[in-house]
């Protein structure tokens, strides 16, 4: 059990004998194990024998919203020097601890992380691979395999792929794509876009489907 004593923190077994020294700042919990504080303000991991498994060295470890199969798989989001980057359980670095941010779990998100570096977003996967590099104003949610993103103050839309849907030359871009179809409905997946004041209709793939379109 995590216990205080004073400013300190520590663990106890059901007997009430100490299995951690109350020597810690914090101990809080994640899907997979205890994090500990140390005196320094440096977190880390022990495993199940008492050895430590993630070294004292990070500012925060917090679990990935992924964490929910085989404990030997789970990975952890990390702070380090104000740099955010995730490890697995061994240590090893698995998205390079070099972002700004990355999310968390994100309703209805993508199987990837929103990532934030130098005031440039992007997403990079579980596994650490660059889908979109960091190098939009904004990324939007991904829509049936399209980003919306600004870029030098414009919108343009790219694929999961990174590949240039529709140029970053409108002033508006937005994605009509719907998330369920009922029986005797069926409405048309398209890209609304605005540029030079008038709107127009793209579909998925980047072609035009109808031009000057009223929004009254």
């Amino acid at each position: 059990y995590i216990a205080r004593k004073g400013e300190w923190y520590g663990c106890i077994s059901n007997g009430n004998e100490i299995v951690k020294p109350f020597e810690y700042k914090k101990i809080y919990r994640l899907n997979s194990g205890l994090v500990y504080v140390n005196a320094n303000g440096k977190s880390g991991m022990y495993d199940k024998k008492g050895e430590i498994k993630i070294p004292f060295e990070y500012d925060a470890i917090y679990d990935t919203y992924y964490n929910k199969s085989k404990p030997e798989n789970s990975k952890y989001i990390v702070v380090k020097d104000g740099k955010v980057g995730t490890i697995d359980i061994h240590n090893n670095v698995v998205i390079p601890i070099i972002y700004d941010g990355l999310s968390g779990w994100v309703e209805y998100g993508p199987e990837a992380h929103f990532a934030k570096k130098d005031g440039k977003y992007g997403f990079v996967s579980h596994e650490g691979k660059i889908i979109i590099p960091a190098e939009y104003d904004y990324v939007g949610m991904p829509e049936a395999g399209v980003v919306i993103a600004r870029k030098n103050g414009k919108y343009g839309a790219i694929s999961w792929e990174n590949k240039v849907i529709m140029p970053f030359i409108y002033d508006k871009l937005i994605d009509d794509i719907p998330y369920f179809y009922f029986e005797e409905e069926h409405q048309e997946a398209k890209l609304v876009a605005l540029q030079n004041n008038i709107w127009s209709y793209y579909d998925l793939q980047g072609k035009l489907i109808r031009k000057n379109v009223s929004t009254s």
